[in-house]
């Protein structure tokens, strides 16, 4: 068991053990959108995230996330390269 991370590059790197504690207090209440076209990631990422008090916002493709982030201050945007516009 374990969960994901942002590392302080930007990487996201598991970590072992339970999803308590520290990561909680790290992840807790941030606002995050996760621009992703993958039904199944997209579901991957807000199981993870909601678990430790993230408010995850999702958008299917980069102008949907531009869309977005115009109207709301995010402390982070996650997408792939391969995000279709």
């Amino acid at each position: 068991r374990g969960c994901f991370a942002l590392n302080g590059v930007g990487n996201l790197v598991f970590i072992e053990g339970n999803m308590t504690g520290e990561m909680t207090k790290t992840f807790y209440g941030l606002q995050i959108l996760l621009a992703e076209d993958n039904d199944i990631n997209s579901l991957v990422f807000d199981d993870m995230l909601t678990r430790v008090g993230v408010n995850l916002d999702k958008a299917r493709n980069g102008i949907e996330a531009v869309e977005k982030a115009v109207h709301c201050n995010y402390d982070l945007i996650l997408s792939t390269l391969t995000t279709p516009i």
